[in-house]
């Protein structure tokens, strides 16, 4: 607050001439000793608390600091009140080159600058790698399996290592190898796949794959080793055009059949002259016995016979003896 002393001259307006001291008119400006102390100013005052004791919001009350109750530890730490909303908050702080320790929020502890990272701060990239921080402070990268450097001047693992042209990996492929990232992977040809060793080939079944291959009637999907054939169901013969037409066995002779050939699609039936009947190989014939399934005309005993001109029924009737 500025305050003046006002003196009047004859045929003179009032002007302002001496600084009045505000502290020794009014004792209670601020608070009372030993807290509070009234400092008079030029053309003003304002009001300063004894050690152990800071200002309060309204500039006039001291409060107590409470450093008396904080042990800031060292010689280089300090205690320090900020006031708050709340009411004054003690703290440590530390001297220039000294840090204070947050796990005790009291000691001061030496603030050393950690030294830069190249591998944390990005300034060092390292592809397919590990960056490592060496003695001097640099980087450098530890490649990771399969990589390597494309050459001294460029020392990131850019470059894929030649796994599969390295000798002790030339065997471990049963068909082809290829470089792959950090490794290697084999490769098989045409029709095989993968074994589960990842070595090995295996052949593809692509019959059992692919349901929709050798779909012509009459026509079956055979696997073969590295690939199918589509061939025809038996009794069928593939023509020029890939087709599959039925095989007429009784015309090219290959039925077997003793008397007669009945051909039928994808095969042929055997059948024999009258009174003889199939045999149980269905090709040949036998005779047929008239009397032994009593299909004979005869009064008494009949003679079963093969069939001919002499003998057109297959039999012979006989009387019994005495007859």
């Amino acid at each position: 607050m500025d305050t003046w002393r006002e003196e009047a001259r004859v045929g003179v307006s009032s002007w302002c001439v001496a600084d009045l001291n505000e502290c020794d008119k009014d004792d209670t400006l601020c608070d009372s000793p030993p807290f509070g102390l009234c400092v008079n100013t030029k053309g003003g005052y304002h009001c300063e608390c004894a050690a152990g004791y800071t200002l309060g919001w309204n500039n006039i009350t001291c409060l107590d600091d409470g450093c008396s109750n904080l042990k800031c530890l060292g010689p280089v730490g300090h205690c320090n009140s900020y006031l708050t909303p709340y009411g004054v908050e003690p703290g440590c702080t530390c001297s220039d080159g000294y840090a204070l320790d947050t796990s005790d929020g009291l000691t001061c502890v030496e603030h050393r600058p950690p030294k830069p990272n190249p591998c944390k701060d990005n300034s060092f990239y390292c592809n397919h790698g590990d960056c490592q921080v060496t003695a001097d402070g640099g980087a450098l990268c530890r490649c990771h399996r399969g990589w390597t450097f494309p050459s001294p001047a460029q020392p990131n693992c850019t470059a894929v290592v030649d796994v599969c042209g390295m000798a002790r990996n030339r065997h471990h492929c049963e068909f082809g190898c290829d470089n792959s990232d950090g490794g290697k992977t084999c490769t098989c040809p045409e029709g095989f796949k993968l074994a589960p060793n990842g070595r090995n080939c295996t052949d593809i079944d692509e019959c059992l794959v692919n349901s929709s291959l050798c779909r012509g009637p009459n026509e079956l999907c055979v696997n073969t080793v590295g690939s199918y054939e589509c061939q025809c169901l038996p009794g069928f013969t593939q023509t020029p055009t890939g087709a599959c037409q039925d095989t007429d066995e009784c015309a090219t002779g290959q039925s077997g059949c003793e008397h007669l050939c009945v051909n039928t699609p994808g095969g042929h039936r055997c059948l024999c002259h009258e009174g003889f009947q199939l045999a149980p190989d269905g090709r040949h014939c036998e005779d047929y016995d008239e009397c032994l399934h009593e299909e004979d005309d005869c009064e008494q005993a009949c003679q079963n016979l093969p069939k001919s001109a002499a003998h057109p029924k297959g039999y012979e009737c006989k009387c019994e003896h005495g007859y």
